[in-house]
């Protein structure tokens, strides 16, 4: 196994592994859902999530919580169908997920399971369109994705594939407003995204650069047109920019949210 670049040590080291959920785009997928996508953080040194309803600078009110333990790894859907998106955990020492159906402390009711290995980067999306978010995974050391359609132990049963080259981030969207969530990359040393509309190997449906590189990618609707689009973090400075369309060009929004170097997460918090 070859070791992994330098750039990617560093984003690593300060975000515990990428959690990059788009998971309010599954909700394009759900009958009677509607909504915009608004942002999150995650400290793990305290394992305290910051959830915001509107995508700008001020106070998380959509929550302020802890839920399980320190330094795991963020992710975000709707678990149980209901419209809302709500938190989990991953724990990439033990491979275990532990999801929450409510947005405040409590027991891990949207489920508690393991799922492929060790040390992969957790997703989540709804892969099939029934209006369920499910989780996945992605193997960084060889580009291969891991998606299962239940909330439970088992296996790839949504698709096992790899998609462009190694040691990238995962990101997940409704990128063509199907329906369906499906994968993309994101290349921090140069910036650049790379989005597929099926859940298969395959060449990219779209492929841009977006902002600086070295950033951490993440995604949503953030506009409520039914169409999940990109957008990054600067962990240096906990500045969020957000973009309504899956191409190079200037920021729909750019602000703050918390401390720097949290890391980013996003849904639809409030069905609003």
């Amino acid at each position: 196994m070859s070791p992994l670049r330098p750039w990617l040590r560093r984003v690593l080291a300060v975000v515990s592994v990428i959690a990059v959920l788009p998971a309010g785009s599954a909700l394009a997928g759900t009958p009677g859902c509607t909504g915009d996508t608004t942002i999150g953080a995650y400290a793990p040194s305290l394992a305290r999530f910051f959830l915001r309803n509107s995508n700008d600078s001020g106070l998380a009110d959509a929550g302020s919580f802890l839920f399980q333990a320190t330094n795991r790894i963020p992710i975000a859907g709707d678990w149980d169908g209901d419209c809302d998106d709500t938190i989990g955990v991953y724990d990439s020492a033990t491979a275990r997920f532990f999801l929450r159906n409510t947005n405040s402390n409590g027991l891990a009711d949207g489920g508690s399971f393991l799922f492929q290995e060790p040390g992969r980067i957790p997703i989540a999306g709804d892969w099939d369109g029934d209006g369920d978010v499910t989780i996945g995974a992605y193997e960084p050391t060889t580009g291969r994705f891991f998606l299962r359609n239940s909330n439970d132990n088992g296996l790839a049963d949504g698709g096992s594939f790899r998609f462009q080259l190694p040691n990238r981030l995962p990101i997940v969207g409704d990128w063509d407003g199907d329906g369906d969530d499906t994968i993309g990359v994101y290349d921090p040393s140069t910036g650049r995204f790379f989005l597929r509309n099926t859940n298969s190997a395959g060449l990219a449906d779209a492929s841009f650069l977006f902002q600086l590189p070295n950033r951490i990618p993440i995604a949503g609707d953030w506009d409520g047109d039914g169409t999940d689009t990109i957008g990054v973090y600067d962990a240096s400075t906990g500045r969020y920019i957000l973009r309504n369309a899956n191409s190079n060009g200037l920021a729909s929004a750019s602000f703050l949210f918390q401390a720097a170097g949290r890391t980013p997460l996003a849904g639809n918090w409030d069905n609003n």
